[in-house]
């Protein structure tokens, strides 16, 4: 694919300029793209979908941007057929599921194969079907993405005709959005504990069993990390003096719904809150599984290829299943290496624009100094309530996985976005606070399971704050602010 051409530089430069809801990850494009261009792809199942995305990648610091025009256009098209249907949502996840099986099927297949024993024609066969198989664990499922974005906007504006004082509004705005199932990282704990129950003699096998059945819960769009089992005993032994806690969620949210008589259609738009919610970690979860076995085939074509995984990762979704042969990705090698030292890339279902090396160094300018007018002088934000509380702590701004070894008990993570590999660093925090994200969103579920303080959607939290800057997170008034030393 020729690169750095004028068309792929205007088209990029053309999209800086449209308003665009943009996530902050740790990521490699051959994982994340995939997932990506699910929301296109999504168009051949239900009618509809995204036009397209923008990605930025610098190593493995990327971000992913939507247009808020296509949210908004798919919440508006949502919004009719929820009209018309109220259980929508549940016949959309119902097809969603049956792509679920056809992957698992093909993971199934995976666990039997030798990989060294395939052709070369059976191996990249294989490899397609496992990208497949990655953007159709997103699938449909990106239908979420406007729900917790523009369906929340909706909801707190109704919320405040029944509910007048800002503090008490932000509580009962995050109880009532927070959903009545745990989370995965919730689950996979709560198996853990039972574990820590049994007997010494049942503990090994059992805590065996439990690490091949989440040894995916590690993985990230960077790479697939397969975890020790020494990491999971170690963790077992942490939680075995630790009490677990009831979930009463749902008695709880009821019991509010009841005392602010909110009429049938705020209890829809809980319904469907919940349901969202639900399904997005559940997407998660599938797309981390699909992240082993991809980063299983990766790998070997880093081998067969003799280029090295991290430059083998470069390959965007397009790419890949377009590949023909393994010499394809030899010949691409310095294309590919180029992009880890920097690119950007539009996606759209039939093309993908790249721009890299001097020509990236030159968008990224003009990129840096659009986002730069979003910057604040001011030493505090006001901004979504995702779960009340209140916390003062050092601020450890969080890009990249990396940054996450520099968080310490008591401090205050600020993110772009959180996802299930922070959760380590979660643990130790005393607040989150993210740029981006709505009421689906990581940081909402888990600061909920965690019970910290969380504010998301500040938009610039991690360009206003700085590394080891006392902050003050007072969620119920959705504010944050630096405290003087």
């Amino acid at each position: 694919m020729p690169q750095n051409t004028r068309t792929d530089f205007n088209t990029v430069r053309k999209i800086f300029n449209q308003a665009r809801y943009i996530q902050g990850f740790s990521a490699n494009p051959a994982f994340i793209m995939p997932a990506a261009w699910s929301g296109m792809w999504m168009k051949s199942q239900i009618g509809y979908g995204y036009s397209m995305f923008l990605f930025s990648f610098n190593e493995t610091v990327g971000e992913m941007s939507y247009l808020e025009k296509d949210l908004r256009r798919l919440w508006s098209i949502l919004q009719i057929k929820l009209r018309r249907d109220p259980r929508y949502l549940r016949r959309i996840k119902r097809k969603y599921q049956h792509t679920i099986k056809k992957a698992t099927a093909l993971f199934k297949e995976i666990d039997e194969i030798n990989f060294r024993a395939l052709s070369e024609k059976e191996f990249i066969t294989l490899l397609r079907r496992a990208v497949t198989a990655h953007f159709e664990a997103v699938g449909a499922g990106h239908i979420i993405e406007p729900i917790g974005i523009e369906l929340e906007k909706s909801f707190r504006q109704r919320l405040e005709k029944f509910v007048a004082v800002v503090p008490m509004l932000n509580q009962y705005f995050s109880l009532l959005t927070t959903p009545t199932k745990a989370s995965f990282a919730a689950l996979e704990e709560t198996d853990l504990r039972k574990i820590a129950r049994l007997p010494k003699t049942q503990q090994a096998e059992a805590l065996r069993k439990h690490s091949q059945r989440y040894e995916w819960i590690s993985n990230s769009y960077v790479r697939r990390r397969q975890i020790p089992i020494s990491e999971f005993r170690k963790r077992l032994q942490a939680l075995a003096n630790i009490p677990s806690s009831p979930n009463t969620i749902t008695r709880r949210k009821m019991a509010l719904i009841r005392r602010l008589r909110l009429d049938k259609k705020m209890r829809e738009m809980i319904e469907w809150i919940d349901f969202a919610t639900v399904w997005q970690d559940e997407r998660k979860a599938n797309i981390l599984r699909t992240v082993s076995y991809l980063g299983q085939i990766f790998d070997e074509l880093a081998r067969r290829s003799g280029v090295e995984k991290e430059t083998v990762y470069q390959l965007t979704v397009q790419e890949l299943l377009r590949l023909r042969s393994v010499r394809e990705v030899e010949r691409m090698k310095s294309k590919l290496f180029a992009r880890r030292k920097g690119c950007f890339i539009v996606s759209t279902i039939a093309k993908e624009y790249i721009v890299t090396g001097a020509q990236y160094q030159k968008l990224r300018k003009v990129y840096d100094e659009i986002q730069s007018r979003e910057r604040s002088s001011e030493n505090e934000i006001h901004a979504t309530t995702a779960n009340s509380g209140t916390a003062v702590g050092r601020a450890v701004i969080c890009h990249s996985l990396k940054s996450l070894a520099k968080v310490r008990p008591g401090d205050i993570i600020v993110a772009p976005m959180t996802r299930p590999e922070y959760m380590t660093a979660l643990k130790k925090a005393a607040a989150i606070v993210t740029d981006e994200g709505g009421i689906t969103c990581h940081a909402a579920i888990i600061s909920r399971e965690l019970d910290i303080p969380c504010i998301i959607g500040t938009k610039i939290g991690t360009k206003v704050f700085n590394d080891g800057q006392k902050l003050e997170v007072r969620a119920d008034h959705g504010l944050v602010r630096a405290l003087e030393e």
